[in-house]
């Protein structure tokens, strides 16, 4: 017997793919798309029919910048329980914490983390300030900005190093481009 609740799952609008989410140039000429969201897609379709499974109404939602959208929408579906697969905004990756926000400022239920967690995990140097603070131990780590000059003797970590954007989600930017063995391949890639 199902449980008599409306689940709505909200998930990101799909964008075309950056090439900031592999770490590499975006070649268009081929016709390639983002194989993460047609397999997320899937994954989507796979979900919704499992929940199907055991609740009464379950409902898919596209959230992008229009919040005005959002709003009426959860408005008019007044989910019991909203899934939050929203990872980014249109290809933001920093709104992520927002939309959780949005959804418990209306005083709705979600499942994920809260917006503080959220934002402090989008900000890699916060989360190892955190992780530091609380006698976590964590690789050592240096905030390098495009373009910025610096020496060797500025540098106090072991190679291989690997190259990660300061302010994304997860492994988005990491690509076979992010490791490098030496100084010469960690200033050739920050200045190039």
């Amino acid at each position: 017997m199902k449980t008599q609740a409306k689940i709505l799952i909200c998930y990101n609008s799909p964008v075309s793919i950056f090439s900031v989410y592999n770490g590499k140039p975006v070649d268009q000429s081929n016709g390639e798309s983002d194989t993460s969201e047609k397999s997320f897609s899937k994954e989507l379709n796979s979900v919704q029919k499992s929940l199907s499974d055991f609740f009464t109404q379950v409902e898919v939602f596209a959230v992008n910048k229009n919040v005005r959208k959002t709003i009426n929408a959860l408005k008019s579906q007044n989910p019991d329980v909203i899934f939050n697969f929203v990872e980014s905004v249109e290809g933001i990756a920093s709104y992520e914490w927002c939309i959780a926000g949005l959804f418990e400022l209306a005083g709705y239920e979600y499942t994920g983390c809260e917006p503080p967690c959220l934002g402090n995990c989008l900000n890699k140097a916060r989360t190892k300030s955190i992780l530091i603070a609380e006698g976590i131990n964590t690789p050592r780590y240096k905030i390098l900005k495009p373009n910025e000059r610096f020496t060797r003797d500025e540098v106090h970590l072991k190679y291989p190093l690997i190259l990660k954007l300061l302010q994304e989600d997860a492994s988005i930017g990491i690509s076979e481009f992010s490791v490098v063995h030496n100084f010469k391949q960690l200033n050739s890639s920050l200045n190039s």
